[in-house]
């Protein structure tokens, strides 16, 4: 009755309790399922009843944008020797030490894809950091926070999902000098809570189920790059970047949807990526410079994201449902405008895109800072 879908890793749950109900409540579910009026609703209602992988895709996309934030710290080079550095290499008179603001908005898109619902998410946040030269090379301490809103695609399933996250991360990041290369570095940890409620809305059954949970992140990442002189006003600057990210999702059980609530089984989910990439400097005046920047990734893991659950009303008859397939290379773009003002004051304006197969997160960020 519940074809090859989306939903066909519940379908020998359904089935069983459409045959033989557990529970009072899992026989009206039955019943209500009997009384669609054809194969393709009872599949849409069955693809309701599935746990949502929104607050997941929605947390990859906050790490994504916060990364980045920090990541653009350490960029490194200059063209000419003029201009405005880019980052805490770029050497700077005075430049010792630094304090910066910069706050944040992105967007994320996730399309359906083979049958999974995708998401769309936006973000906005704050991340600020205060670092300082150890005379072989500079470190900073930074802290960001960020807020997110999610909604599920409603195409394939008829009714939608909502997830909203407050994330806090701490990273501790640098560079070193090695000869012609630089080395920079950086480590963050995060923690993100999340409130998620999806609905049920068929045969004139209407249920929402509400989850409360907090998530983990790590990440671990490098970069080596040079600066490849053009001109007076240009330069470019190679880099190859290795990255590692986990994600550590607890248990969690679901509330206000009766015997369809699920428990969700805790599950880690990891990326590695390797990547290469080029930026492009070029100086407008003395003090202000644009950067454009290309890059692409491949992501050696590439996992699913697959989680296990139970119905409520069937505790005893778990089912795993696979998250949204892609392809493991990632492309990044990205352009930036900075200037100095008086005082030893930098702004500089930034936007970055990067993208999958069905896969988009944009951001643009205005960071200041400070040099004493």
């Amino acid at each position: 009755m519940i074809a090859a879908t989306a939903a066909a890793p519940v379908a020998p749950v359904l089935g069983q309790q459409i045959q033989a109900p557990s529970t009072k409540d899992m026989a009206e579910v039955a019943a209500t399922l009997a009384r669609l009026p054809d194969a393709a609703s009872v599949q849409r209602a069955a693809s309701q009843t599935l746990p949502s992988n929104v607050g997941a895709g929605a947390i990859r996309g906050t790490m994504t944008s916060v990364n980045r934030v920090i990541a653009s710290r350490v960029e490194t080079g200059r063209a000419g020797g003029a201009g405005v550095g880019s980052g805490v290499s770029s050497g700077e008179a005075g430049g010792d030490r630094q304090v910066w603001l910069m706050p944040f908005e992105s967007r994320t898109n996730q399309g359906d894809r083979n049958g999974e619902s995708g998401f769309s998410a936006s973000t906005w946040g704050m991340a600020t950091g205060a670092e300082m030269d150890l005379g072989s090379g500079r470190i900073g301490l930074s802290y960001a926070y960020a807020s997110t809103k999610a909604n599920g695609n409603t195409a394939l399933t008829g009714t939608g999902s909502r997830s909203r996250l407050e994330s806090n991360m701490v990273a501790l990041y640098g560079s070193v000098p090695l000869g012609e290369l630089s080395l920079a570095w950086q480590a963050d940890v995060g923690r993100n809570g999340n409130r998620l409620s999806r609905e049920m809305r068929f045969g004139g059954l209407n249920r929402t189920a509400s989850s409360r949970y907090h998530t983990w992140d790590a990440h671990l990442g490098t970069s080596a790059s040079f600066t490849l002189p053009l001109s007076e006003v240009m330069s470019l600057v190679p880099s190859l970047q290795i990255d590692y990210t986990r994600l550590q999702s607890p248990s969690y059980n679901e509330s206000g949807a009766g015997d369809l609530n699920l428990s969700v089984q805790g599950k880690s989910s990891e990326a590695l990526l390797l990547g290469t990439g080029a930026r492009l400097n070029y100086v407008l005046t003395p003090s202000s410079q644009i950067s454009g920047h290309l890059g692409v990734s491949y992501d050696v893991i590439n996992g699913r994201d697959e989680l296990v659950a139970t119905y409520a009303g069937a505790p005893g008859q778990a089912f795993t449902t696979p998250g949204p397939t892609h392809s493991p290379w990632l492309l990044k773009a990205g352009v930036s405008y900075g200037f100095k003002l008086p005082k030893m004051t930098d702004i500089a304006l930034r936007y970055d895109a990067e993208g999958r197969s069905g896969f988009i997160n944009q951001s643009a960020s205005v960071k200041a800072r400070w040099r004493f």
